[in-house]
This record gives structure tokens, C-alpha cells and sequence, in this order.
């Protein structure tokens, strides 16, 4: 666990019970600092004027909002009294001020690069994987030595409340509409994301995606400001990718994936040669286009974590024949643009709250469909019809939420793979 005792003296704030905050008051017990926490749902303390007006900060779960739709009462207090308030992200950098950070962020592909960098660059020792994906950063074990790297995936929620973060290299890997109504719109979101390279030094390394307009416009600002700014793409015929496709890591999207994290590991020290022997060895993460078995040349694909038509659009791209289950809880968009994979499609398995809403989107561009409301009967229909084809990919890439028939996308990418395995 992070040691917190630079904190000593001051009293600190908790707000949200969550795992982030369940493990911000694990290590301010174990500092024993001073705090209250508080949380809608779970309890605690109470939060009123009074009691924020005498804090120093709070740390604020990323899910809670600070401004959009609508502020947390006790936010609104916070900044009446201008008491900061900030990410638990935020202390690990005031714990760790002169050990390099590398971060990663964008609308899709954060949890794959930031797992690839991280795999990477433990080729050359102890490193720190973080942020939005595992464990909670102050769950970390303390770095050996100044020298080992934090290598930290960050959404557009824990950038906004992460000020002092100034990273020693930092990716934007895309930017596509999402968490809109958060963030007050595109731009908002778009500024969100920018924030990432605030109070940085600009000999820093910015590693940007140049695939999407918004990214692209994002690199050209880095640059008329002075920044070190690394231009990916898997689209421009005059940028060369130079370490292959790997059955692991399908798809245009992975090019790119591949490409952020090895220039940051570039940036770090490491060698041509010894980034490629470690790309080569790096598994994939379980709940991202994630092969889990074959039966009778039918590939059976978990892709959980595409809870957007975007992160969908990369898994159709990457495969043929598909048996698609989608369905859960829609996200803005729906499933447009996903029609121009029609040719792939063989048929969807529609399953969750979306359900009727994909029906018409299926019956409007003619693709054959078959209401399924649960994973169980979806992942039961799609391999008797992908068994009978003879060939194909049963894909589960809902382009959706979880959180009407699962506790997250993991719970539902391991449900997935448990009826997979049982077939």
C-alpha cells in the first residue's frame, strides 16, 4: 500500500465508497491521518458546511460529478470554502514526485496499451501498472526506487481531478463521443482529455493517435505550443509501423495500440530489438477481443470491454463471419455506424435493455437478428448456428454497459467465458 504520512497534519476528505475510495481510507488508516468519509449510498459521515469548510482536500471518487450534469452538494460546498478536491492519482504523485509517470488515455484501447507499455517496459525492471484498470493506485505496492515507472491508464473523469499530474510522457490514443452528458458535450469531453498534458514540461514526450479528427487537432495544438508530439497512425501511408500484427493484438486498432506504447517505451531507454521480443510475449487482457477457445473452426472471442459502438467497430473489423452478441445498456450513439460491417455480420444475438432498440437498428440495414434477453440463450443460439455454418467468430463486443444485467464488464465477459468453456 502507497505510504500516505506526507499527509500528516491535515485532515482529508473521502467522498464516494467505491473501490477507489474504500482504498483511499485503507491508506489514510494505515498513515493514520486525519479523515471523514462519505458515501450516498454505503453511509458514513456526514458532510455539511461545517465540516467541509475545515478540511485541507477531498478526494473524490471518479464517478462521482463535479460539475456536470450537476455538481455532489458537497462539491458545491468545497468549492464555496475553495477546498481542492482531487484524485486519489492526485496524492500518488505527491507521494512519488520524482519517479517517471507514462499515462495513457482516449476513448478506446487505454486498458490494452497501458497493460502493453507496462508489459513492455518490465524488460527492463520493476514496474507500477495502474489507474483505470486493476487495483486501485494506492493499493500499489511502494516503488523500489525513484526509478521505477508508473505506468497509468486514466479516464477523462481522473484526468479533470488530477492537476498536478504532469506526466513524463503521456498518450492520446482517440477521441470519439462518450460520457457526454459528464463532461457537457464534445468540447468538454475534448478539453477533459487535453487536460492531460496541463503543467507538464514540454521536452516531455506527447504520444498522439492522429486517426480522428479530434485527436489530429489536438497533436496540431501540442505543437504550435512547443511540445515533443509523436504523430501515430495506421491510416497515413507515410507512417510506418514497424512491429507487425500478432495473432494476440488483431485489428488496425492494435497497430496503433502497439505503436503508442513502444514509442513511450522508446522514450523510457529501451531498444528496438528488446520492445519486440516484448510485444511478442504480451498475452492480450481477458475481456478485449480476447480469443477464449476454438471448436470445429468456430472461434469463440470475448470482448467485454467494447461498451461503445467505436470499441465494437474495431472487433467487427478484426473478424469474418460473425455471430455478434450485443445488448446491455445503450451508450450515446447506439450502434450507428457499425452498419457499413453488414458484410460480416451473419447475425446478432441481441441481449439486455437494448434489446429492442438494436431489433429495429438490425431490421432497418437487413441484418438477420434473433432476440435472445439473457447471455446464456445468446451465446447457446450463436454457436449452434456458427457449428452449423462450419466455420466463423461467435463475438461477444455488446457496443454497451453492463449494469442492467451484470455488475460490470468483467462480470459479463467471465460469464461469457464460463458458458464458452461449458459448451
Amino acid at each position: 500500500m502507497i505510504d500516505l504520512g506526507f499527509l500528516k497534519g491535515q485532515k482529508i476528505g473521502v467522498l464516494g465508497l467505491g473501490k477507489t475510495g474504500q482504498t483511499t481510507v485503507a491508506a489514510l488508516k494505515a498513515a493514520q491521518i486525519d479523515f471523514i468519509a462519505f458515501d450516498d449510498i454505503e453511509g458514513g459521515d456526514v458532510f455539511d458546511e461545517a465540516t467541509i469548510e475545515n478540511l485541507d482536500k477531498i478526494i473524490l471518487s471518479p464517478g462521482i460529478p463535479h460539475t456536470y450534469p450537476q455538481p455532489h452538494p458537497a462539491i458545491v460546498l468545497a468549492k464555496k470554502h475553495t477546498i481542492p478536491f482531487v484524485s486519489d492519482i492526485s496524492l500518488l504523485r505527491e507521494a512519488y514526485p520524482d519517479n517517471p509517470f507514462y499515462v495513457v488515455t482516449g476513448t478506446n484501447g487505454k486498458s490494452t496499451t497501458t497493460a502493453l507499455l507496462g508489459h513492455i517496459l518490465e524488460g527492463q525492471g520493476d514496474v507500477r501498472i495502474g489507474g483505470n484498470i486493476g487495483h486501485a493506485v494506492l493499493a500499489m505496492n511502494p516503488p523500489q526506487d525513484n526509478k521505477t515507472p508508473f505506468v497509468l491508464e486514466m479516464s477523462s473523469y481522473q484526468i479533470e481531478i488530477t492537476p498536478n499530474l504532469s506526466p513524463d510522457a503521456a498518450i492520446l490514443l482517440n477521441i470519439t463521443p462518450d460520457h457526454l452528458s459528464r463532461h457537457g458535450g464534445l468540447e468538454g469531453y475534448i478539453a477533459a482529455k487535453k487536460q492531460i498534458f496541463q503543467k507538464a514540461d514540454k521536452s516531455q514526450l506527447a504520444v498522439v493517435g492522429i486517426d480522428d479528427p479530434h485527436s489530429r487537432s489536438v497533436a496540431e495544438e501540442l505543437k504550435r505550443q512547443g511540445w515533443v508530439v509523436e504523430e501515430i497512425s495506421v491510416t497515413s501511408p507515410e507512417k510506418d509501423f514497424r512491429y507487425g500484427v500478432f495473432d494476440r493484438l488483431r485489428g488496425a486498432h492494435n497497430r496503433q495500440n502497439i505503436d503508442c506504447a513502444a514509442a513511450v517505451a522508446r522514450f523510457a531507454g529501451m531498444r528496438n530489438e528488446d520492445i519486440e521480443k516484448r510485444i511478442h510475449s504480451f498475452a492480450g487482457l481477458p475481456h478485449r477481443q480476447y480469443i477464449v477457445r476454438e471448436i470445429n473452426n468456430v472461434v469463440y472471442v470475448n470482448d467485454s470491454k467494447a461498451t461503445n459502438a467505436d470499441a465494437a467497430s474495431h472487433a467487427l473489423n478484426a473478424f469474418d463471419d460473425v455471430y455478434w452478441i450485443i445488448g446491455g445498456q445503450v451508450k450515446e450513439g447506439g450502434l450507428e455506424g457499425l452498419q457499413v460491417f453488414k458484410s460480416k455480420i451473419k447475425k446478432a444475438y441481441l441481449i439486455g435493455e437494448a434489446q429492442e432498440e438494436f431489433a429495429g437498428w438490425c431490421d432497418i440495414h437487413g441484418i438477420d437478428f434473433e432476440r435472445c434477453d439473457t447471455l446464456d440463450r445468446a451465446v447457446t443460439e450463436s454457436h449452434k448456428d456458427a457449428q452449423v455454418n462450419g466455420k466463423g467468430t461467435v463475438l461477444l463486443s455488446p457496443a454497451c454497459a453492463s449494469f442492467d444485467q451484470f455488475k460490470s464488464f468483467e462480470h459479463r465477459g467471465e460469464r461469457f467465458q464460463d458458458l464458452v468453456e461449458a459448451l
